[in-house]
């Protein structure tokens, strides 16, 4: 019987950046500003329906973070902007309508699997 081999991940998988998270957040705004235009379902829409409500110009810190991590000398390491595309009030109300939704759709349960072959 062969032995299978270790999968080999990401050295920073797993750490936690709660403490450096407001030292992000400092280098994100000397980059690009304290604002971001969140454009969530307005360019091409939203397969769910929601599109941000409101201003579209949103503090950086509604945003979620993306791409920052610290390395093992201790130094920011941010990509890209360093923020995700949408903020965070988009986020939760996509992700409402996403679990109502596949709520609806498997409502039967597994039994609807049975006996749809």
């Amino acid at each position: 019987m062969a032995t299978r081999t270790q999968i080999i991940v990401n050295g920073r998988l797993g750490r936690n950046t709660t403490s450096v998270r407001e030292m992000f957040y400092e280098a994100i705004q000397n980059a690009i500003g304290p604002t971001k235009i969140c454009n969530f379902g307005h360019g091409t829409g939203s397969t769910t329906g929601v599109q941000h409500e409101g201003n579209r110009v949103v503090p950086i810190r509604n945003f979620p973070q993306k791409g920052c991590s610290v390395d093992e000398h201790g130094t920011l390491v941010i990509t890209g902007s360093g923020l995700q595309g949408f903020c965070r009030d988009c986020d939760n109300r996509r992700r409402r309508v996403r679990l109502d939704t596949s709520t609806q759709n498997n409502a039967g349960g597994y039994d609807t699997y049975e006996n749809n072959p």
